[in-house]
Formats: C-alpha cells, structure tokens, sequence
C-alpha cells in the first residue's frame, strides 16, 4: 500500500446512501482540522465543501488502500494505517477520530455499499494495471494414453462440472 500522511482519511462514493448521509460528518472532521484527504470514486464534487476532496475515479487509491466497502474512515500514523470505521457506526467514527457529538441527528448506524474496486471485473483489471496480478500460464503435458478431461479434474481445475482443454495441432 502507498503511505498516506498522518490524520484522517475518508473513502466515499456519492452513489451510496451511506456516504450520502455521513457527509455532515465529513464536514464535522474537515472543520476539526483532523480530516487528510477524502476520496471520492465516482464524483470529483463530492462531498461538497471538504478542503481536500481527491478524484479516485481511477480507483487506484482505493486499490491500494484494501478499500472494500464506502464509506471507510482510516487513520494514519507515521504513514501507515492504524485503525478503521467501516460504514456508520458513530462509535467507530468518534473512536477513530478521537472526536464526540459526531452526527447527532444520524442514526447510530448504517451499512456501507460495496466499492467500486471490487465490482466484479475492476479488481482484475486494477490488479493488472498496477502488476500485482498473480496470473501466469504454463503448458502442461499430457501424456497420450491419458484422458485428457480426467487430467482435468486430477489437478483442481474443475469441480466435475465439464471443461473443454485446450487442444493443439496434431
């Protein structure tokens, strides 16, 4: 993971009625002067009225950071991370930010929404972008009497449901 500077920082999306409703908070932390940085997935104006908003719609601070729900609160100490709030959990949130009173008209808690470094296919695609990709191919042969659908199976790469091996000129 990248270091990140010491303090605060928030992960959101605005397409998430989570990040959406901790946005007074966001502003309770940026007034405070504890907020770093928050980063914002899918929209550059989001939060409104934040000092330091960051455009990750390339997500690969996210990618970086192990982000899997929004919104996420991180504190960072000599660069690296030391605790976490996952979604809204008032608690979490005044236990990470060493504040109290946070969004006192909220509800104690809500559920985040996934990010958007793990829909299906982006994390591939981030994991291949940034060459942390554990994909590799080799060729394995297979002797001529053995079936090649039974070889298959005998190495893992299928639960006994049909695969169709790739095959070569003969």
């Amino acid at each position: 993971m990248n270091s990140q500077p010491d303090g605060l920082i928030a992960v959101v999306k605005q397409n998430c009625p989570t990040c959406t409703l901790v946005e007074p908070v966001l502003r309770q932390l940026d007034q405070a002067k504890v907020l770093t940085a928050v980063y914002t997935q899918d929209n550059p104006r989001f939060p409104a009225d934040i000092r330091t908003v960051i455009d990750d719609a390339s997500l690969e601070n996210s990618y970086r950071m192990n982000i899997e729900i929004v919104p996420t609160l991180l504190r960072f100490e000599n660069g690296e991370q030391v605790t976490q709030a996952i979604g809204w959990h008032r608690g979490e949130w005044e236990t990470v930010s060493g504040l109290t009173n946070l969004g006192k008209d909220l509800p104690e808690t809500r559920p985040g929404c996934g990010s958007r470094n793990v829909e299906p296919g982006i994390s591939e695609k981030l994991a291949l972008q940034f060459g942390e990709s554990t994909l590799s191919a080799r060729q394995v042969e297979v002797g001529d009497q053995e079936d090649e659908m039974e070889a298959c199976f005998e190495r893992g790469w299928t639960d006994g449901l049909p695969v169709v091996p790739p095959t070569k000129e003969r």
